[in-house]
């Protein structure tokens, strides 16, 4: 039974039998011509008017053969050129359709040898890149977005032979273009890693981060889940910690920062170290000085003995005698004390002002933050009564002022042995804030204010989804051990590995570091993604060819 031809395959096979395309169709394919023939639905060439006489097929010439490798490389960056205005009349539906489809048909048979060879491949390969080399000029061409409407635009000015589909070719344009750019986006990254500001500005300050608080993203994301397996997790969980750790040490240099010293410790034990510091440079910068109680002083002793009312009669009463005995009782009629007497002052005054921090009473907590706020305003007065000594005053106060926010936040609900974190830090800088309206918050000027809220972003590592993922990735990894340990516990192993602090140092330096001629050729690698796009467009678009001559290459060689 004959079989029934579509229209569109008739017409297709029409066109092998004008353009003499015939005898290189396979077995199979001629005998579908000869039937249709015998049907009539086709008109033979008069050495194809029936299958008895067909003749023997016309001898097949190599156009390459004698050619130079230069003169291959030539003819196929001339081939492009001549492909793209070919295409472009099909694609704008300019002149004789149907003879131009024919004479694509031709060029892409007569071409084949040519782009058989690595020279015509590499000629046309440079030939369509040169041919869109304007094209970086375009607003947006650099993006991944311009990269693949590019790619797209360029397969549709592809030639496309009766066999071929232009839709297929704007694909695989696109397809490549987005990848062209990909690659070069990913050199740039390696060579020149865009690390955000604030990571930076915390690896600077010494705080150790680890591969996810880095990159961010989904590499954080994925580094949350494995948190959730064996040994793997651990080894996050530590080096995690380490995190924080490091970062409320850089926080603790940072409040001594203004006296030039630097805390060796954490936790309880770095924030004593912290305070004692301050003292002994308070003790120095005290020698020989007269402090006046003066009516600045003296108004904010009233503004804070009014506020404790609000934590009941108790409370106030408690406050008013501490400020009686501790201050009023040392200062002479003339209203002045020695520096000895302020520094004696200030001591005991910290003593109880830890001491009401640390109650479980909300109330007494307050009170404790009240007589913090006065012995601020009784170095503020110190500052005012000694002129000459104001700037290296100033420096201390302000590392005073930058360990009542250490204070605070490590004594929030939560902590542990005087370990905060920056969202606890962030917190008590609000909550301290002596601004009107706490504006300085609200300007984002407050004291620890930025350092807390650029660390919250990094630092924290929650699993963001509802967690079933993560919770079912133990029972996941059990089974996989349990059916292949020779495999999966090396694996495990590789992944805590790269969580040891050697590992952690090389890591972090390798995401963030790099010669500055190496940035620099990175950056350069960047701003070249248009060109990287249309070497990906051209290459996908020919990727045909080079798998076709794959066997010639490899015979040339």
């Amino acid at each position: 039974m004959a079989v029934q031809e579509t229209q569109d395959t008739l017409k297709k096979m029409q066109t092998t039998l004008n353009i003499g395309m015939y005898d290189v169709r396979t077995p199979s394919q001629r005998a579908r011509i000869d039937e249709q023939i015998r049907l009539g639905n086709l008109t033979p060439p008069d050495r194809h008017k029936n299958k008895s006489d067909r003749v023997d097929p016309i001898p097949h010439t190599d156009p390459t053969e004698g050619m130079s490798g230069v003169d291959k490389y030539l003819a196929g960056v001339g081939k492009s050129f001549v492909d793209t205005y070919r295409g472009g009349k099909q694609l704008l539906g300019i002149g004789d359709q149907e003879a131009l489809q024919q004479e694509i048909d031709l060029a892409k048979e007569r071409d084949e040898p040519l782009m058989s060879t690595g020279a015509g491949i590499a000629g046309n390969l440079t030939g369509g890149i040169a041919t869109f080399l304007p094209t970086m000029a375009i607003p947006g061409a650099n993006t991944y977005a311009g990269a693949t409407l590019l790619g797209a635009g360029i397969g549709a000015l592809t030639p496309t032979a009766t066999d071929e589909s232009r839709g297929l070719n704007m694909v695989t344009g696109g397809v490549g273009g987005f990848g062209g750019r990909g690659v070069a986006g990913g050199i740039s990254r390696v060579l020149a890693p865009k690390t955000a500001p604030a990571v930076t500005g915390m690896i600077n300050d010494g705080v150790k981060l680890t591969p996810g608080q880095i990159l961010g993203g989904i590499t954080k994301s994925l580094e949350d889940k494995a948190m959730s397996l064996p040994l793997v997790g651990d080894m996050i969980s530590a080096a995690r910690r380490k995190s924080l750790n490091t970062f409320n040490t850089s926080i603790l240099n940072k409040v001594v920062s203004s006296i030039d010293e630097k805390v060796g410790k954490i936790g309880h034990e770095g924030i004593g170290e912290a305070g004692e510091k301050i003292s002994q440079a308070y003790t120095k910068a005290l020698k020989g000085v007269a402090v006046k109680a003066d009516d600045q002083f003296l108004d904010e002793i009233v503004k804070l003995s009014e506020m404790t009312k609000m934590g009941g009669d108790n409370i106030s009463k408690q406050f008013d005698e501490i400020i009686n005995q501790q201050i009023f009782a040392r200062i002479t009629p003339a209203g002045r004390m020695s520096g000895e007497t302020m520094k004696t002052i200030d001591s005991e005054l910290g003593s109880l002002a830890r001491g009401y921090k640390g109650s479980q009473n909300f109330s007494e907590r307050q009170l404790g933050d009240a007589i913090l706020e006065i012995k601020y305003a009784l170095m503020k007065a110190v500052e005012r009564s000694a002129p000459g000594k104001k700037t290296e005053l100033q420096a201390i106060n302000t590392a005073y002022a930058k360990l009542m926010r250490v204070e605070r936040a490590a004594s929030n609900v939560g902590t542990d042995s005087g370990i905060f974190t920056p969202a606890q830090l962030k917190s008590a800088s609000k909550a301290m804030d002596r601004s009107l309206n706490k504006r300085d918050t609200a300007r984002g000027n407050a004291l620890f204010q930025n350092e807390a809220q650029l660390a919250k972003n990094i630092i924290p590592s929650n699993i963001p989804d509802s967690g079933t993922a993560g919770r079912l990735m133990p029972y996941a990894m059990g089974g996989a051990t349990y059916a292949e340990p020779t495999v999966v516990l090396p694996l495990m192993g590789m992944g805590a590995a790269a969580y040891t602090n050697p590992m952690q140092r090389l890591m972090q330096s390798s995401l963030t570091q790099r010669p500055e001629f190496i940035r620099q050729l990175g950056e350069g690698v960047g701003r070249a993604g248009t060109l990287s796009g249309l070497l990906g467009t051209n290459a996908a678009l020919r990727s045909g060819d080079a798998v076709s001559a794959l066997p010639n290459l490899l015979n040339e060689n």
